[in-house]
């Protein structure tokens, strides 16, 4: 994957960063060797592969497509485990992964496509997220993207609790068309109400909250920062059924007006549905 300089660019004064960080559009290559790209070992041949844009098999476009076998997980040290999940922001030995700074806005872009073969129903599976709390997405079915923006486990000095998850909100899709997400997290603090969340789904805004919390405080427990993860994963039960997601474009940028980079407006206005 291609990774650009990682700047820090923090939100102090109202500064934006006004450049992507990270790009990945998959027309290049899908370098599937190098494990570190991926939340979990590949351990099947259909799980990673970059293909043809589904939509238009015609146009030259590829994307990556990120395939899970309902019944049939990987084992991770003896638990088995049922995701493809592309940890992005990493090339080789020498890369890192991209996450959530505190006291900055952090901006993620990508499309979606959720193959109609999908089964709907009841249930939900990651598309989404970032490890021990932070905000994550989950597909529905294949109908329904869950958007949970106050996502975290409350740190005691010693352990985390329970994850709680607040402010979750449903947005009916179609399964079979491309959907361009977009979204900004500013994380001030982790555990405290300061922190705010918008996403904008085809250009149009569908989140605008502020004094959220915004993820449990992994540096309090003295763990590294929480990477983005794309792809579907539902833990370690099997879903019925197999579960196809294609992603492309990913972009990521840090700063606080970077809503024109994005093509979004900070209003309600612009995009279709």
């Amino acid at each position: 994957l291609a990774l650009m300089s990682d700047v820090f660019t923090s939100d102090s004064g109202g500064v934006g960063g006004n450049n992507f960080i990270y790009t990945d559009d998959f027309q290049a290559d899908l370098p599937i060797e190098h494990e570190r790209n991926f939340l979990n070992k590949k351990c099947r041949e259909d799980q990673y592969t970059r293909v043809a844009d589904p939509a238009n098999v015609n146009s030259g476009n590829y994307v990556f497509k990120a395939f899970l076998d309902g019944d049939n997980g990987c084992d991770e040290s003896g638990v088995e485990k049922y995701r493809t999940q592309l940890t992005f922001g990493i090339n080789g030995d020498n890369g890192n992964p991209l996450y959530v700074n505190q006291d900055e806005s952090t901006w993620l872009s990508f499309k979606l496509y959720v193959d109609p073969s999908t089964p709907d129903g009841s249930s939900q599976t990651f598309v989404q997220a970032q490890e021990v709390g932070e905000s994550a997405m989950m597909i529905v079915g294949n109908d329904i993207l869950r958007v949970i923006p106050e996502r975290y486990r409350a740190w005691n000095g010693s352990d985390f609790g329970n994850l709680i998850e607040k402010r979750i909100t449903d947005i009916p899709i179609i399964p079979g068309q491309w959907y361009t997400i977009t979204s900004r997290i500013y994380k001030r603090t982790s555990t405290q109400n300061d922190g705010e969340y918008e996403l904008w789904v085809n250009g149009v805004k569908k989140i605008d909250l502020t004094g959220i919390i915004t993820g449990s405080d992994l540096r309090a427990a003295g763990d590294a920062q929480a990477t983005y993860d794309l792809g579907p994963y539902h833990g370690s039960v099997a879903r019925s059924g197999n579960t196809t997601y294609y992603i492309d474009d990913i972009k990521f940028a840090r700063g606080k007006n970077n809503y024109t980079l994005f093509g979004v407006n900070e209003d309600n206005g612009g995009g279709t549905p």
